[in-house]
């Protein structure tokens, strides 16, 4: 009897001992997916597929740093491509610069410089005719007006008073000697004008029309009203201004002409009164 006992017992011992080790078996297995892990899983691989999602990160495209700042090494091999950055070269534009003076015509052959005064105070808005101005100019036939008559009067109208002091706000008669031969001329030309036209001012000029209009001939007053800057700005190419005389209207831009201030410059030259006021 005691044997059988002992075998029985031998038996409920390995049989007990089997059943532990099925359980711990079980444990150790991955755990089943619930279907909202599954869900889960089908979303990611979805964005991993679609190259159009904003959320998609390629992994090839992005280098992992340590703290240290060294590349991970899982990343040895990934290379980030930079773009070239490409400056771009600011365009070259020639700058114009133009005054809105209301143009007009003179209305007696020798009554240019009386018209040429009226057009630069209209744009101040003082508005005289040039047949008054011409009466206090002294502008007579055959020569017309002198330079520092109409320069007088324009000063009397615009600032109150003929002769500017030193200092005083005023155009001032300038007495060209060299031309472009002056290379101080020339400069102080265009630095007067650009200053002029930048201050609302138009500049009052002689000049000899037959170095401008081939086949005119005489002495004649314009109003320079702006200017055409070089490519690069360093410099003045041309000249805008409004000529009265009726006989080089333009149907389409009446007196409105350009010129270079070289040319301009050098017109003066040969004129009784070589003057420009400024």
């Amino acid at each position: 009897m005691k044997i059988i006992k002992l075998l029985l017992n031998a038996i409920l011992i390995v049989s007990f001992l089997c059943g532990c080790s099925k359980n711990i078996d079980k444990k150790e297995d991955a755990p089943t997916k619930t279907e909202e892990n599954k869900k889960e899983d089908n979303k990611v691989n979805r964005q991993e597929n679609n190259p159009n999602d904003k959320n998609n990160i390629n992994n090839n495209e992005v280098i992992n740093k340590t703290q240290d700042g060294e590349k991970s090494p899982n990343n040895e091999t990934s290379q980030v491509k930079e773009t070239p950055q490409v400056k771009e070269t600011p365009k070259e534009t020639n700058r114009k610069v133009r005054l809105n003076v209301t143009p007009q015509e003179q209305k007696v052959w020798y009554y240019c410089a009386p018209t040429s005064v009226s057009m630069i105070l209209s744009y101040r808005g003082v508005y005289v005719d040039q047949f008054t101005l011409a009466k206090e100019m002294g502008t007579y036939e055959p020569f017309g007006t002198h330079n520092k008559d109409a320069i007088r009067v324009l000063n009397k109208y615009m600032f109150g008073y003929e002769f500017p002091a030193t200092g005083q706000a005023g155009y001032r008669l300038e007495v060209v000697v060299g031309g472009t031969q002056s290379a101080q001329e020339i400069s102080l030309f265009k630095q007067r004008l650009k200053k002029n036209i930048k201050d609302g001012y138009p500049m009052y000029l002689t000049m000899d029309v037959s170095k401008i209009y081939p086949g005119l001939k005489g002495e004649h007053n314009v109003t320079a009203i702006g200017y055409i800057e070089t490519e690069d700005g360093s410099d003045i190419k041309y000249v805008y201004y409004l000529d009265p005389a009726p006989k080089v209207q333009d149907s389409v831009y009446g007196g409105l002409k350009i010129e270079t201030p070289e040319k301009l410059l050098n017109s003066m030259l040969t004129c009784e009164e070589p003057n420009y006021a400024w």
